[in-house]
């Protein structure tokens, strides 16, 4: 059976496609594919299928759907686990994870020195897209915001393949392809890089020095920004006529695909891309002062200090980073698969992991303790902060076996959602303490007096006295990543390609405080708050610090694409987690 997401969603079985019925319907399957191999629970299937105004019957016409789709599939491939369903299929049987894992080995053949091959396995890879992703569910309310990131990384996956090709001395054919995508992308900078060095070695070096002065117009037209490192180096060395700018032997006509090697692994239901150090100014991590570009490289944490804005560390993490936290003792990475890690931050090394049980989601650090949200086992885990312990919390009532996806300590508690519940921990005792009803929590933050919590379009502000009170705010577009910080509240709003919004210490009618102008990146993931910054981290892996007076950007730093990504700030470093 194969399933296809890359373009309208189809299903064949022996060579025959499915029938699979109405839009929602669709729509559920779509949202177990995307996390094909992983429970996703009801209440996220909701939200995804019918979102704020999901019917009192929505829960049992689901259980509706998921019966017909198992009919149509057959029983055994649709799984009720709690507190949802797991759809479980080969990977190599889903055309979005095998786009992943053409795209990991191309990158990795790149790495290698193997570009023909590197660029064999990336045009296979694209070569699965047949459209727009999830093309006849235009109606459902999730799809843009899945759309627009998988798009986000099949563009990241064709500038792999142009620096393959690039590598492969095909440059005067790249050109017009080039010009298409500076069009269609003129924000681009790696894009822009691509098609400079193309016109440079086609003999075209006036045209090259040309696309640099649109692109600097056009950023400082539109954000009041100058390019990045990376072009102003390359433009410098187009003038300069640098020696190492030239093309290497021209590669022979491409070959039939050779045989793959054996995967290392197979990716599910999302992708890691690596982006790679290209030529003269084609990294795409931050060099300082005409350095040795420091690549970044995926599954691993970049290390910028906070005082000159320049990326100065890459540490490899040997697993999937999922959350980051940080105080003066370590920098501290934790996993799907329930592995820690502490990094000394002195000398930016791991120095000790621990394992623990769960599906770690995120992390917290406070009272000498790490605390884990542990996603699917609705539980916390409390590790000492010398990685030699660990206890798991249940939390029990009123939620039972619900997820446990957000996590904060504050004033004198641990704060974790639970299900439509936050929960309050005694550190004390390791008991909840208290519960508190919020339907659907996407994020949790504590600080100013209170507990934040973003949940669909809506930003909450809990004070957790003995009778909580809420105050709420509206937003125009699905909110996550709320973060405390310099006497505010920060969140990223996913409105157009992503904003970043400040809050006071109360939520009024009158609404937010300020929002950032111009560009975060292209759907920021993360924030964090440190002296005189806020920091977002966006699927590019672009780093932008924002100046929270004047509420705007005042420098960028490209790490490397990531399909998830989580920062933490401590003793003068920031610390990116790349997946």
């Amino acid at each position: 059976m194969q399933f296809r997401i890359l373009g309208p969603l189809e299903v064949e079985r022996d060579g025959e496609p499915l029938a699979l019925g109405g839009a929602k319907q669709r729509a559920v399957l779509a949202v177990l594919l995307l996390h094909a191999n992983r429970v996703v629970s009801r209440d996220r299937l909701v939200d995804a299928v019918w979102g704020e105004r999901a019917p009192e019957t929505a829960n049992s016409a689901l259980q509706g759907y998921v019966s017909v789709l198992r009919k149509s599939l057959s029983a055994d491939r649709i799984l009720t686990r709690a507190p949802g369903y797991v759809l479980e299929t080969a990977p190599t049987s889903v055309d979005l994870c095998k786009f992943g894992s053409l795209v990991a080995d191309g990158s990795d053949a790149l790495a290698a020195g193997d570009a023909r091959r590197a660029s064999e396995w990336l045009r296979e890879a694209l070569d699965l897209w047949r459209g727009e992703p999830l093309a006849d569910l235009d109606s459902v309310g999730f799809v843009q915001i899945e759309r627009a990131r998988l798009e986000e990384l099949r563009l990241s996956a064709v500038e792999e393949r142009l620096d393959a090709d690039l590598a492969l001395s095909r440059h005067t054919e790249l050109v017009p392809e080039l010009h298409a995508l500076v069009r269609e992308h003129p924000l681009r900078e790696r894009l822009r890089a691509q098609l400079m060095l193309a016109l440079y070695r086609s003999g075209r070096q006036a045209e090259a020095l040309d696309v640099y002065q649109q692109g600097r117009r056009l950023l400082a037209q539109e954000l009041g920004l100058e390019p990045g490192e990376g072009l102003k180096r390359l433009e410098h060395s187009i003038l300069e006529q640098d020696p190492a700018l030239g093309a290497p032997p021209r590669a022979a006509p491409r070959s039939p695909r050779a045989p793959k090697r054996p995967r290392r692994r197979a990716l599910s239901g999302a992708l890691a891309v690596v982006v790679l150090a290209g030529i003269a100014g084609l990294a795409v991590a931050l060099t300082a002062g005409g350095a040795k570009a420091l690549p970044v490289r995926a599954n691993s944490i970049a290390v910028i200090d906070t005082r000159t804005s320049r990326l100065v560390k890459d540490v490899p993490i040997d697993g999937r980073p999922a959350a980051i936290a940080a105080n003066a003792k370590g920098v501290y990475v934790a996993d799907r698969e329930g592995i820690v890690w502490r990094i000394d931050p002195v000398t930016r090394r791991v120095v000790r992991r621990i394992g623990v049980s769960g599906d770690v989601q995120d992390l917290a650090l406070g009272f000498g303790s790490i605390w884990l949200a542990d996603g699917t086992d609705g539980t916390v885990t409390r590790i000492d902060d010398r990685l030699s312990g660990s206890h798991t919390i249940p939390l029990g009532a009123p939620s039972g076996d619900a997820p446990t996806f957000w996590i904060t300590v504050s004033g004198g508690a641990v704060w974790a959602t639970h299900g439509d519940f936050v929960a309050k921990i005694d550190p004390a005792t390791n008991r909840v303490v208290k519960t508190i009803r919020i339907p659907s929590p996407a994020g949790l933050a504590s600080g100013l007096g209170a507990v934040w919590v973003a949940t669909g379009q809506r930003l909450d502000r809990v004070t957790p006295t003995p009778r909580p009170v809420q105050n709420r705010y509206s937003l125009p577009g699905p909110v996550e990543a709320p973060t405390v910080g310099g006497h505010h509240a920060w969140s990223i709003v996913y409105h157009g390609d992503g904003e970043v919004w400040e809050f006071g210490r109360r939520l009024t009618p009158a609404g937010p405080a300020g929002i950032v102008g111009g560009s975060v990146g292209r759907y920021p993931l993360d924030l964090a708050v440190s002296d005189g910054a806020v920091w977002t981290v966006d699927t590019q892996g672009l780093v932008s610090r924002i100046d929270p007076t004047a509420l705007r950007v005042v420098r960028t730093i490209r790490t490397a694409p990531t399909i998830r990504s989580s920062l933490a700030v401590a003793d003068g470093d920031l610390w990116v987690a790349v997946q």
